[in-house]
């Protein structure tokens, strides 16, 4: 299940999913703890064990992270900007099944202008306090046609590694206006960065690769739409898709087994 558990946020890195504030009307109010609680348990009981929270910056939500943290059967991938990491230091450490995820945007050459230019203010600084503490914790890389060879290059790679990151999520780009179409991968793009990403399985043993959307093909077609993912944005509503705007049902007034029954569920399948 992907959670997008806030539509509140400051960052907005070219390529990134952010849960879209316009998705959600002004009069939608974000769920509260409880109802979030209710959901994580909901959850637990149909066997779903992963439920990644994201949004436009989830650690705004720091009561319903201290709801996570309870549910102990879930794995909680949090993907953040990383600006508040601080703040959280103790939550993250105390709850590991809560798994800091650095949301990372890359520009062309920005190995060669200096790592410093490739990430947010501080990045660094944030990954060596996780090391330092040994909290397993991944970054998601927006991969585009401009940065293609510098995120899966040697450089980039080894400096994640020494940083201690676990986790590597490639995330294709995903154009939402015309003029970014340039952008986005092709399909030769795809094949190459599947080949790139079993390469460095074989090769990076301490790291954990994910292409997204690009794997769909093992599981039979796109990993959203009614397959192997749901979503629930910040007010309720639930998707068969994070990249998809429409919404037949709430989980206000529903359980979670009645939702996958929607119609916007049953038809994606």
């Amino acid at each position: 299940m992907v959670a997008g558990i806030t539509k509140k946020g400051d960052l907005h890195c070219k390529g990134c999913y952010n849960e879209r504030a316009e998705y959600l009307s002004t009069s939608q109010k974000e769920l509260s703890r409880e109802e979030w609680g209710r959901i994580f348990k909901e959850a637990s009981d149909l066997g779903i064990s992963m439920v990644l929270l994201s949004g436009e910056e989830p650690l705004d939500r720091r009561d319903v992270l201290e709801e996570a943290a309870l549910h102990r059967s879930i794995l909680f991938p949090v993907f953040t900007n990383g600006k508040m990491l601080k703040e959280y230091g103790m939550l993250f450490d105390e709850n590991r099944n809560l798994v800091p995820v650095l949301r990372l945007s890359v520009e062309k050459n920005a190995v060669e202008g200096g790592l410093q230019d490739t990430f947010c203010e501080n990045m660094e600084e944030r990954m060596d306090a996780l090391k330092e503490k040994g909290i397993y914790f991944g970054v998601s890389v927006s991969v585009t046609k401009e940065n293609f060879e510098e995120v899966t290059g040697e450089t980039f790679l080894e400096f994640l590694e020494e940083k201690g990151v676990g986790l590597v999520n490639f995330v294709e780009f995903v154009p939402e206006r015309i003029k970014e179409k340039g952008l986005a991968l092709e399909e030769k793009d795809r094949i190459e960065l599947e080949n790139r990403i079993e390469a460095l399985r074989m090769e990076k043993k301490t790291m954990s690769f994910i292409h997204f959307p690009g794997e769909e093909e093992k599981t039979g077609g796109c990993l959203a739409a009614g397959r192997g993912f749901f979503f629930i944005d910040a007010a309720g509503g639930y998707r068969p898709c994070p990249f998809s705007p429409y919404s037949s049902c709430n989980v206000k007034d529903k359980t979670l087994l009645e939702v996958l029954d929607c119609e916007v569920f049953t038809k994606a399948q």
